[in-house]
């Protein structure tokens, strides 16, 4: 059997914590039926060398979050790797207020605690004690779809706060949105709040005042109510998501669409989607159709085809 390669260095290792707690296609839910409890497999190199468990529990004024990690790399009886962390968040208010963090990373121990105090996260480490404005979030907090847009973290090892070099990609930013739509379809489900719910109750009364708890939930009745050609109320729910989530490229896409089914031009966000992912299937075959609608010239739909 082909034994991977060991992780040199925990910033490898963390790398590969971050790819599986953000790909949506790796995670396995603990429980079936609770959303919030999640296992994530950790694979280096199509072999799995450890897991990644995360549970959030409700507590008074927010919710604890509770992780841990254990990865091993093995070469017969030697360990090449080994890794473990585990990580107790406490929130308020939408805010991270208290963490504890013990890792041991090949035998080194270590113990980084954060705590809000006086409008900012004291965050203390085996360095000593350092400030972080409150809003910031550990390297942990994976769970945490806005963790793509954070500009430092705290160093859950080491404690301090460490910049991140580069910003999140345009599809880590809209996986992060499509796992916080998925997971407000769930927690709403039952109170018919979810995207489904929201759009059969529109339909049923265009009129109806709806509170909708969490503006991501407006694409989803977009996305929803575009698929069943109902427009109208498409349109609408685009223009309340615009007022927060005018950065997403799905919401773009949504655009598009909704401008094809009017008849009108779609061309200005489908480029904006392409400049940010050239890669996108959607906005290229958008662009086709696009160009079809519009009777564009032979040798353009081609060329449109030859660049997908």
């Amino acid at each position: 059997m082909r034994l991977p390669r060991p992780i040199p260095t925990r910033r490898a290792a963390l790398g590969l914590l971050g790819a599986a707690a953000l790909a949506p296609c790796l995670p396995v839910r603990a429980l079936a039926a609770a959303p919030s409890a999640y296992r994530f497999l950790i694979v280096h190199e199509g072999t799995a060398i450890g897991r990644h468990e995360v549970g959030i529990a409700p507590e008074p004024g927010g919710f604890r979050a509770t992780s841990r990690i254990e990865a091993e790399v093995k070469l017969g009886f030697v360990t090449l790797f080994s890794y473990r962390q585990e990580a107790v968040d406490r929130w308020r208010g939408g805010v991270l207020v208290q963490s504890r963090i013990e890792t041991d990373d090949q035998g080194e121990r270590s113990t980084v605690e954060v705590l809000a105090e006086g409008g900012r996260l004291l965050v203390t480490g085996a360095g000593g004690t350092v400030e972080a404005p409150l809003g910031a979030m550990t390297d942990l907090c994976f769970y945490n779809p806005g963790i793509v847009r954070e500009p430092r973290l705290i160093d859950g090892k080491r404690g301090g706060i460490v910049p991140i070099q580069a910003d999140a990609t345009a599809k880590e930013r809209e996986t992060a949105l499509g796992i916080r739509l998925e997971a407000r379809n769930r927690e709403f489900a039952k109170e018919g709040r979810d995207a489904a719910g929201i759009l059969k109750t529109l339909v049923i009364d265009d009129g109806a005042t709806i509170v909708i708890p969490d503006p991501v939930l407006h694409i989803g009745v977009a996305r929803l109510a575009l698929d069943a050609g109902l427009e109208k109320i498409a349109r609408r729910q685009i223009r309340a998501a615009a007022e927060t989530l005018q950065w997403s490229s799905t919401l773009r896409l949504l655009q598009a669409r909704s401008a094809l089914l009017r008849d009108e031009d779609p061309l200005y966000d489908i480029e904006q989607v392409l400049q940010s992912d050239p890669d996108s299937l959607e906005a290229h075959l958008l662009w086709i159709e696009a160009l079809e609608k519009q009777d564009a010239s032979k040798a353009r739909i081609e060329r449109a085809w030859y660049d997908l």
